[in-house]
């Protein structure tokens, strides 16, 4: 039997709540890199962020653009297409809704903020990406949106609720704001650290202390499994949770047999693993292989030589930056040649073990605070979901705490 509503929550759909308005077709042609209005599309919203870290910009606000096209702080948007569903609140007046990105509009006794959190729930999420229709890029109707089925909570609770998720929300931030604080301090740190020699320090390069590791191409018919002897790694294992610094968890394993009759090699525990080619090049991972293990042809990896501690070799290639060394073309890429070419000096190996140790104690804070910020979003979610279902409120007494506080 299911949970009984409660009193005063209503069912409802979007459509009963909400409007949802279109963007502006903005031609390309009036657009520059600065000017005095920001076009919004489907790329600045996030899940739950509005990035404006790359906007095409106008001068002038076009005659028929309509009221509603010109954004204020607070309004809600929402991805139509590619990676649909992402919703996130505007932050600036300074914009204008290009097409494919709609903005909900609250109506009927529900709050902007409410509708805000609605449109979070993980469920709703997902069947508006099921609901996506098309080619390589879905994308999903006003209809698609509208219909979506959702509880609506009495205004006082509407309220309750915002304020509750507001207070979970900052919480999540400050989590998230931890973890950016000890990345950038392992940053300053490791900089620090390399860039002080001391006069036993050798110079060199990574071609000369270091040998390299090739990647396999990885035929589809010998993808899928998820166990056997030999993990074969991939560019997106290093988004793995867990393999943030170490690849241990593998989306593809092979037997030996396999390795062989691909021509294959899998390479020792320690080797640095990297991305080499395109988009993800430029995103400057940098991993180890947390045991004997084989990757594809879009990765390249550094095997540490006598004169060099594997974990040394790691740090140090988290300090280089690949991208800046890509031949230039359609697709960025780097070869042997271009990491064999960088320039290290090398400090003895008991001073290696006396950086690595430093380093990795940051690294440690890192990790907890990650842990920590990943336990505070997962908080968030659960919470979410419990507090729109309809079969939960919080007491009146909170309006009271509230005003104590």
């Amino acid at each position: 039997m299911g949970e009984i509503m409660c009193e005063r929550w209503v069912e409802a759909t979007l459509r009963d709540v909400a409007t949802l308005r279109g963007g502006y077709a903005f031609k390309s042609a009036t657009y520059s890199s600065t000017g005095r209005y920001r076009v919004i599309t489907i790329g600045n919203v996030q899940s739950g962020y509005f990035d404006i870290s790359a906007t095409n910009c106008v001068d002038e606000i076009p005659n028929d653009l309509q009221k509603h096209q010109r954004l204020l702080k607070g309004d809600i948007l929402v991805s139509m297409t590619g990676n649909v569903g992402r919703t996130c609140l505007v932050d600036r007046d300074d914009c204008l809704l290009n097409q494919r990105v709609g903005k909900l509009e609250p109506r009927n006794a529900v709050t902007a903020q409410y509708l805000y959190w609605l449109l979070h729930l993980p469920w709703l999420i997902n069947t508006l990406t099921m609901r996506a229709k098309g080619g390589a890029q879905g994308n999903i109707s006003v209809n698609d949106v509208l219909s979506l089925p959702v509880k609506v909570a009495p205004l006082p609770e509407q309220h309750r609720i915002v304020d509750l998720m507001g207070a979970v929300d900052a919480y999540v931030a400050a989590a998230d704001a931890r973890v950016e604080a000890a990345r950038t301090a392992r940053t300053a740190l490791l900089t620090d650290l390399l860039s002080t020699p001391g006069d036993d320090w050798a110079e060199t390069t990574l071609g000369e202390v270091c040998a390299f590791a090739g990647g396999y191409a990885f035929s589809d018919r010998f993808q899928g499994a998820n166990s056997g002897e030999v993990p074969f790694f991939k560019v997106s294992d290093m988004n793995t949770l867990g393999n943030e610094l170490i690849l241990t968890s593998a989306n593809n394993w092979v037997s030996e047999t396999v390795l062989k009759e691909m021509r294959a090699k899998a390479w020792p525990p320690g080797t640095v693993v990297f991305p080499k080619v395109g988009a993800a090049l430029l995103t400057e991972k940098r991993r180890a292989l947390g045991c004997r293990a084989a990757f594809d042809n879009n990765v390249m990896g550094v095997i540490a030589g006598d004169q060099v501690l594997p974990e040394f070799l790691l740090a140090f290639m988290q300090s280089v930056r690949l991208g800046s060394l890509a031949q230039i073309g359609a697709v960025p890429s780097v070869n042997q040649s271009h990491v064999a070419s960088v320039p290290l000096v090398l400090p003895p190996l008991p001073e290696q073990l006396r950086i690595v140790d430093l380093v990795g104690a940051v690294d440690g804070e890192i990790e907890t605070s990650e842990k920590l910020a990943a336990e505070a979003r997962t908080l968030r979610t659960a919470l979410l979901t419990d507090l729109l279902s309809g079969t939960h409120e919080i007491p009146s007494s909170y309006d009271r705490l509230l005003e104590a506080a």
